[in-house]
């Protein structure tokens, strides 16, 4: 008979194969970043979890982000040149 998995333990299973973190490295991150979103400061409208973003050539956590900024940052394909002409347009 297969084995029924709480929400917690999914949630450490997906955050450990997906980012190579524990729930408990989750947390001290959002303490890090004051609760908040690591660019704009912010939270989710929802009350859901913030994302956690990485760098997708590496795999390194760089924080956690809302989800327009986490929408953002994809968008923008991990190119900082992008960004550079994004800014130069907006401005």
């Amino acid at each position: 008979m297969p084995s029924t998995l709480s929400l917690e333990e999914i949630r450490e299973r997906n955050l450990r194969v997906r980012y190579g973190i524990s729930v408990q490295e989750y947390e001290e991150l959002l303490d890090a970043q004051a609760g908040g979103c690591a660019l704009c400061g912010g939270t989710h409208r929802s009350g859901r979890r913030l994302h956690v973003d990485h760098d997708h050539e590496t795999g390194r956590v760089r924080g956690l982000l809302c989800y327009p900024c986490n929408q953002a940052v994809g968008r923008l394909v991990d190119q900082p040149g992008r960004l550079e002409k994004l800014l130069a347009y907006v401005n």
